[in-house]
This record gives structure tokens, C-alpha cells and sequence, in this order.
């Protein structure tokens, strides 16, 4: 068995035979002292420096509150009806309390039930960790699988992040050209919508707007949005008077997308469709239909009107 240090190997060595032990006998043939002494020996370095199923080998240095290693360990394995192979390389510094390791690593293995093969690359740096493994099965499946905070290419000397992954998403900070029409369909829009069925009574409001229905982004980011809106209306009936009102389309960073437009007096539901294009389109929008109504009423109930079927989508569409 192998050292994973030289000094300690030699160590292990036989030591020479003592001056007082004879080595050949009258009849010039060896002693038995000297035939286990080669026996020894030899059973040594089979073991230690020939064996064929392992090799562990160390390199280091040390000083003061500072150490560096490199091992470089090889194995070959045969366990029953399974075959295994594998060399691993590991440096290591360290500096006080600042920390590097590395590691590579080749293993290949083979059995009745199925074969595999890895390889991959270890490095952290403190709390910091990336990595990167290779592994392909007899089954058919293989992965390549990458550990790091982002990903990026090199090319001049600079170091551009190419993506991002936070677990559940990848973004792409660069911009991505498709050079073919393949695309499924769908796949370059992200809309969100919102709908009310159930119908809503607004009296006067003051002066003020009523949102009467908003629908919010869920964070798509890079897009133009088409921003359409429906709903429809009448005065509610059992009251007269004064019927006064307008709509429009509000961004919730203040910006009036469409209107103010007026809303007549209807006595029957009439629909109101808006569509508007916003290609200032940000991931923290919120968009609102709302309705303003000066209400005054000469006679009957209290005055108010209904909505009913209101809708509204964020269409967006890739740049």
C-alpha cells in the first residue's frame, strides 16, 4: 500500500542487514538471513512502489502559519463482478484564515447493471464554490453540469457575463439573435390578464378617479406592451339627472397611457375597448382602467352607474 507521503514511505523500508549477520555461507550460498532480507525487500517494493491497483503521491510545503499540497491519488479496483477506475488531483493553500482548494477528477466505472463515466473540476476560494461536471451512462443519458454565480465568455481579453440563473430562471445579459423562424408560437410573448365578470356600481366620485380594474406585470423584462382594455356600461337605473364621466388607461408610475375620454349617458350597456402601446414598458408596471363620474341626480335613487365584463391584458411583445 502506497504512501501519501515520500519520507514516510521510505521509512517503511527494510533496513540493511546488521554487520554481525552473515550474508554467505562457507560454501559461498546465500544465508537464510539474506534470502528474507530479498524477500522482504522485494515483497516492499511490489507493495509500495510497483503495486498496480493504487498510487497516492504528495507534494507540500509548510511554514509558519502558510501550508501548499498537491496529491495526485489513482485507483484501480476490481469488487466482485464490478470494475472501477479513477484519479483525482487535489491542491490545496492556505494563508492564515484565507482558503484555496481545487480538485479534478477522472472515474470510470463498469458492472453488469450499467457503466458510467464522470469527470469534472472543483475550486473554491473561501465560501466561494464553482464547479463543473461531465457525466455519460450506458443508458443512453449524458449531462454536463456547471456551479457558479454567472456564466462567461472570454474573447480579447474581456470577460463578458453572458447569463445569469437564479434557480428558476435564466437571463441573458447580452442581446440574443435567432437566425432561424423557429420559434414556437407563443414563445416570444408573455401576456397577463385580468378579468371581472361579477358587475360593479360606482357612484360620483368626488373629482377623483375609480380604478375599476388593473392587471401587473409578473417581471418580463425587454418586451413592448400592448396594453387593451374592455368593459361595459350603462346609468343605473332608478335615478335622473346630470350623467357626466370619462376613462382612461393609467401606468402606475403616474404615466396616463390613453384618454381622458368621455363616457355618455347610456340607458342600455354600451362597451368601451381601448388599446393603447406602451414601448417604455417596464418589469414593475401595474396598468389600470379607471373611470371619473360628476353624478347629479334630480329625482329617484341615489345616482351611480354599472360596469360589468371588464378586462384588461398586458400584450408583450419581444423588440
Amino acid at each position: 500500500m502506497a504512501s501519501q507521503d515520500i519520507a514516510k514511505l521510505l521509512d517503511t523500508q527494510p533496513p540493511a542487514l546488521p554487520a554481525n549477520v552473515a550474508r554467505v555461507k562457507a560454501d559461498g550460498l546465500p544465508t537464510q538471513h539474506l534470502i528474507d532480507w530479498e524477500l522482504f525487500q522485494t515483497y516492499w517494493a511490489r507493495t509500495n512502489i510497483i503495486a498496480t491497483d493504487q498510487r497516492i503521491d504528495t507534494v507540500k510545503a509548510t511554514a509558519d502559519n502558510a501550508s501548499a499540497a498537491v496529491t495526485t491519488e489513482a485507483q484501480a479496483r476490481i469488487d466482485g463482478d464490478t470494475a472501477l477506475a479513477g484519479q483525482i488531483t487535489t491542491v490545496s493553500a492556505r494563508a492564515n484564515q484565507a482558503t484555496a482548494n481545487g480538485q479534478i477528477f477522472f472515474a470510470a466505472m463498469a458492472a453488469p447493471a450499467g457503466a458510467v463515466a464522470a469527470y469534472g473540476i472543483f475550486l473554491t476560494a473561501g465560501s466561494a464554490y464553482t464547479g463543473m461536471q461531465l457525466i455519460a451512462k450506458s443508458d443512453g443519458t449524458a449531462a454536463i453540469v456547471f456551479d457558479a454565480n454567472y456564466f462567461a465568455l472570454n474573447k480579447s481579453g474581456t470577460a463578458q457575463n453572458v447569463f445569469t440563473y437564479d434557480g428558476s430562471v435564466f437571463r441573458f445579459n447580452v442581446p440574443v439573435e435567432i437566425g432561424t423562424t423557429d420559434i414556437l408560437a407563443g414563445a416570444v410573448n408573455a401576456p397577463e390578464a385580468a378579468t371581472a365578470g361579477t358587475l360593479l356600481q360606482v357612484g360620483d366620485t368626488g373629482g377623483g378617479w375609480r380604478t375599476i380594474i388593473s392587471v401587473s406585470n409578473s417581471g418580463a423584462r425587454g418586451y413592448v406592451a400592448l396594453i387593451q382594455g374592455d368593459f361595459e356600461y350603462r346609468v343605473t337605473p332608478g335615478w335622473s339627472g346630470t350623467f357626466d364621466g370619462e376613462f382612461r388607461i393609467l401606468r402606475s408610475d403616474g404615466q396616463v397611457l390613453y384618454g381622458p375620454s368621455a363616457l355618455f349617458n347610456y340607458v342600455n350597456f354600451a362597451t368601451v375597448s381601448i388599446s393603447r402601446l406602451d414601448k417604455t414598458f417596464d418589469a414593475t408596471y401595474t396598468y389600470s382602467v379607471q373611470v371619473k363620474l360628476n353624478l347629479t341626480p334630480t329625482s329617484g335613487g341615489a345616482a351611480s352607474a354599472d360596469f360589468r365584463r371588464r378586462g384588461i391584458m398586458i400584450d408583450l411583445r419581444k423588440r
